[in-house]
């Protein structure tokens, strides 16, 4: 939550830097786990991911 909507998050215009390796961390923390699909369904989430 904090990546999105946190002071330095997504929704504040930080695309980039802490909210991006912090989406980045999660994600990877779930394809770790085995998860095989990933949605992207929070607006915010779209900007940065490809």
């Amino acid at each position: 939550m904090e990546a999105i909507y946190g002071e330095i998050g997504i929704k504040n215009g930080y695309l980039d830097g802490v909210s991006l390796e912090q989406i980045t961390t999660v994600c990877l923390n779930l394809l770790d786990q085995g998860c095989e699909v990933i949605l992207r369904m929070i607006t915010e989430i779209s900007l940065v991911s490809e």
